[in-house]
């Protein structure tokens, strides 16, 4: 397997910190004593105060995954990222710098419609609460960015139940070789 970095992509409300909780043991089990590490871009933004998500504020964010992620030395694991990207180039900047790291990428793009994602958002703990102007403009953000991007972007269909969004990303996981059974 070597060294994978599973980054799970998409707007505010959509589902990514939900299928980040639910990866998070699932990996953890089947991976054994792998090494696995757990990037969440929503700790990252609130570095800056308030967060109102725009350009500057985006790139300090990415400039501290970067750093940090210049900081995990193993051998073979995975790396869980957790974010939105909707600043411009912000996914092919980070992609750039896990290959330079020797991470092989594999990009989870989360992926319903403006309905679904605004209907999320308003269930989400109240302090995680995106207001629906900002969901409106970081949806076609977050999908124009990732459409600009030069990765290998996986689309997964989130809008039928986290645990059909699941078993879409288990079977793509299972395909690529990332999930297996743990050695005995």
């Amino acid at each position: 397997m070597n060294k994978v970095a599973l980054i799970v992509a998409g707007p505010p409300g959509i589902g990514k910190s939900e299928i980040c909780a639910l990866l998070k043991p699932l990996l953890y089990s089947k991976l054994g004593l792998t090494p696995f590490f757990y990037i969440w871009g929503d700790a990252f933004a609130h570095i800056s105060y308030p967060w109102q998500g725009e350009e500057r504020q985006l790139q300090t964010k990415y400039r501290a995954i970067r750093a940090v992620i210049s900081t995990l030395f193993f051998d073979t694991g995975v790396l869980l990222i957790d974010d939105l990207f909707a600043s411009e180039r912000s996914l092919e900047l980070l992609a750039s710098a896990l290959e330079g790291h020797g991470f092989r990428n594999v990009v989870l793009v989360l992926r319903a419609p403006l309905a679904t994602v605004l209907s999320r958002n308003m269930h989400r703990y109240q302090r995680e609460v995106v207001p629906n102007h900002k969901v409106v403009e970081l949806y076609k953000r977050t999908y124009e960015c990732i459409a600009d991007s030069a990765c290998d972007v996986i689309d997964i269909d989130a809008n039928g139940s986290i645990e059909n969004t699941m078993e879409a990303i288990i079977e793509v996981l299972e395909d690529r070789g990332i999930l297996c059974n743990p050695p005995a």
